[in-house]
């Protein structure tokens, strides 16, 4: 889990994650949708809530150990921290 970074401009980019002296590549695939059952699990209009908050999926491009506390996200675009966190209203981008 990664907070305070804007993850929408990351959707198809390589990028690396930083913590604790280690780092990981990684490939930024889709939007990563929350699932209905969040309705039940949580509260009623817990699914509604999230959508469009639920992240990306990526894929790792290398091996590495990523510890809890904080992180340095290096990215090849611009991105805006006033913008973490905001619902993404991108549609999911379709992977071959």
């Amino acid at each position: 889990m990664l907070r305070g970074a804007q993850l929408a401009p990351l959707l198809g980019q390589d990028f690396t994650l930083e913590s604790g002296g280690s780092s990981v590549s990684l490939h930024g695939g889709r939007h990563a949708q929350p699932c209905a059952w969040m309705n039940e699990m949580l509260a009623p209009g817990a699914h509604p809530a999230m959508r469009g908050r639920g992240g990306i999926r990526c894929q790792a491009l290398s091996t590495g150990l990523l510890h809890r506390g904080p992180a340095v996200l290096v990215s090849p675009v611009p991105l805006d921290p006033g913008k973490a966190g905001e619902a993404s209203l991108l549609r999911p981008s379709r992977l071959p």
